[in-house]
């Protein structure tokens, strides 16, 4: 039994300068790391060439990207900054000790709630089996006349949320941020984490007991068992079930 991780990050053609932290990779390094150059993939003890199993390869994304963001302003109608964010970038990974089927369902399942979520402006899904967990790598990029907050959960959430209320703090902005990728992660993991048996987050995380920790994982592996018998029963017609949203009962401290 594991728990999900799905994350996302915005890149540009230049990467930042952030205080206190390495220059932040820019959309052709990200691309590079992913089609294991060897300038951006020395982490990797033994790189194998990735698996582009849908969309074109990341250096295509990345060239994607580029062109968006050449033709695309700001808000004030100025070109966009270089350090501007144009390509989202995102990881879903599969914990270890599982089977190749497992991690096959997983990844496949995967792949169609990122069709589904980001339609068209999803460019590319990239494969990954050389490290310790294996994973998926997945870019989209605004199109022609959107912009980039749109196609960013937490970004996204914030641009709307300012249209209501023009002076905003940046502390409400924060909070809306924050709040608009917790959904994100709901949003995946009702989709397709509790169906492979996964919970959202690891007993540290959320500071849970042996006890708590031990009975999230048993729901969560019940789920994913009443998922699949549902299925079957579709699939061969046998009395069709239909059933409601599955939530997380809450778990009270002992």
């Amino acid at each position: 039994m594991s728990y999900q991780f799905i994350h996302i990050e915005s890149y540009a053609r230049v990467g930042s300068n952030q205080k206190g932290k390495d220059t932040k990779w820019n959309i052709h390094q990200i691309a590079g790391e992913a089609m294991r150059n060897d300038d951006d993939c020395k982490h990797v003890k033994e790189p194998k060439d990735p698996a582009v199993i849908f969309g074109v390869d990341a250096y295509a994304a990345a060239d994607l990207a580029q062109e968006w963001a050449d033709a695309s302003s700001d808000a004030s109608g100025r070109k966009l900054r270089k350090d501007g964010a144009c390509l989202l970038a995102g990881v879903i990974s599969f914990p270890d000790g599982r089977s190749d089927e497992e991690w096959t369902a997983f990844r496949d399942d995967s792949v169609e709630y990122l069709k589904s979520k980001y339609g068209d402006n999803l460019k590319s899904v990239i494969e990954h089996t050389d490290e310790d967990y294996k994973h998926i790598h997945f870019y989209s990029v605004p199109n022609l006349g959107q912009k980039f907050d749109e196609i960013h959960d937490g970004k996204k959430a914030v641009l709307e949320a300012k249209k209501e209320t023009h002076d905003m703090k940046k502390g409400e902005q924060n909070k809306v941020y924050i709040e608009a990728m917790k959904e994100f992660q709901e949003d995946f993991y009702q989709d397709v984490a509790i169906k492979h048996g996964m919970t959202k987050t690891g007993p540290k995380r959320e500071r849970l007991t042996r006890e708590e920790w031990k009975a999230r994982k048993e729901y969560a592996l019940t789920q994913s068992e009443e998922i699949s018998n549902i299925s079957l029963l579709k699939k061969e017609a046998i009395n069709p079930v239909s059933y409601t949203h599955l939530t997380l009962p809450t778990i009270c401290s002992v």
